[in-house]
């Protein structure tokens, strides 16, 4: 029997909650893998996180929160309502942090099924901490793309409503003028693409699309360049726009 195999949990979490080498955070990481956390020991993983961490610590909380989420062997890979509203409850206590947070998507992109009230939790947390920071990174618009383009594993080429209001949301709650220039191409291209391939209506933006992007950006300057451009591109490929959305270009 290896030494990781005879370690007990409360062993696991005296190690865990000192500065660690590379020795030990690989047998800990070792006993992560032979071993799948339970609740009692997820919630004292929260715990151990209110403390200051190193900087081997992110590959021990996020691997500790797959496989509590993602190595059931009765549902392997899919994260069950119960486990997805515990999660949430732990992670709602740390705020703007930015190890959760990021723990908390490979957990998104990881999974074959989640529930739809994970996915909305993960967007809101990560909307959230990109608004305290007030500027998008080239690093951070790579994970956007990534979180919106992936939908429990599956790759998409159109994101959904509630994504397209992250979009937006973030883009109002943020100054674009400071973002990297990738966040215009990312918020324009994802938008339209959301509006034009809408299979009940592709190549226009039906009344009730015109009507809910108006609503969406009654509040917003629409002198704004990543609003500027998202207009202007609706514009050029449309077939046709109706509802509010109409209105509000033609008073432009």
């Amino acid at each position: 029997m290896t030494e990781e195999q005879i370690l007990t949990w409360d062993e696991w979490f005296q190690l865990a909650s000192n500065p660690l080498d590379e020795s030990t955070a690989q047998k800990l990481q070792t006993y992560l893998q032979l071993h799948r956390p339970g609740t009692p020991e997820i919630y004292a993983l929260f715990q151990l996180h209110h403390q200051p961490t190193h900087s081997l610590w992110h590959t021990l909380f996020q691997t500790a929160l797959q496989q509590y989420a993602l190595a059931d062997e009765q549902t392997p890979g899919q994260i069950s309502a119960e486990t997805a509203a515990y999660l949430q409850q732990q992670a709602a206590q740390f705020p703007h942090d930015a190890l959760v947070v990021d723990a908390l998507i490979e957990l998104l992109l990881g999974c074959k099924k989640c529930p739809m009230s994970f996915n909305e939790f993960v967007l809101h947390q990560l909307e959230d901490l990109l608004v305290a920071k007030g500027q998008l990174t080239e690093k951070d618009v790579q994970r956007i793309q990534q979180v919106i383009k992936s939908e429990s594993g599956a790759s998409r080429t159109r994101i959904d409503r509630r994504e397209a209001e992250f979009l937006l949301s973030l883009n109002r709650r943020t100054s674009a003028d400071v973002h990297h220039e990738s966040w215009q191409k990312l918020f324009v291209d994802a938008l339209v693409r959301h509006l034009l391939l809408d299979p009940q209506s592709p190549g226009t933006i039906s009344v009730a699309e015109g009507n809910w992007l108006a609503d969406q950006l009654a509040d917003d300057d629409l002198t704004q360049p990543s609003v500027k451009m998202l207009l202007r591109d609706l514009q050029n490929k449309s077939l046709s726009i109706e509802g509010r959305l109409q209105k509000m270009l033609e008073n432009g």
